[in-house]
């Protein structure tokens, strides 16, 4: 049976079922281009590499714009954008 990955944490107490939201989700919802979860399961992220290689610090989750900073080195990258 394959598992399912779930925003939420299913606990039991005291007979009933809860449930407690993952706070380090995405508000995208996640998935395969989703840098959160691609960082949660190891994948490899090339902003990421990016940016650490020029002490800039990550983005957080999918729906920050990049920093004129995170710009100026992506547009390296992408000079059309």
């Amino acid at each position: 049976m394959a598992q399912t990955i779930s925003k939420t944490k299913r606990y039991f107490r005291k007979g009933k079922a809860r449930r407690v939201y993952n706070y380090y989700s995405c508000p995208c919802g996640g998935g395969q281009s989703c840098i959160v979860s691609r960082r949660r399961f190891g994948d490899w992220v090339h902003e990421d590499d990016v940016f650490r290689a020029n002490n800039i610090p990550l983005r957080k989750n999918c729906y920050r714009s990049y920093s004129k900073e995170q710009f100026n080195v992506m547009k390296h990258f992408y000079p059309k954008c």
